[in-house]
């Protein structure tokens, strides 16, 4: 019978197990950032039709693989 072992690691900033230049980077963007963009997406619509005023939250991530 095999056995699966996962070596994975949570996916975050600053881990300590990887060298500086080659840790991940996440980039959070939160909703009051991208009210702009929201808004530049849809003519007509203004901040306020937004709920609670807020555009979209994501993250960016940049990594590198193997």
């Amino acid at each position: 019978m095999r056995k699966f072992v996962d070596l994975s690691i949570y996916l975050e900033n600053e881990p300590f197990s990887d060298p500086p230049l080659y840790r991940p980077k996440i980039h959070y963007i939160t909703h009051k950032d991208t009210v702009a963009d929201v808004v530049s997406f849809f003519p007509g619509v203004t901040a306020s039709d937004l709920p609670d005023g807020e555009g979209w939250a994501f993250e960016k991530i940049e990594l590198i693989t193997h």
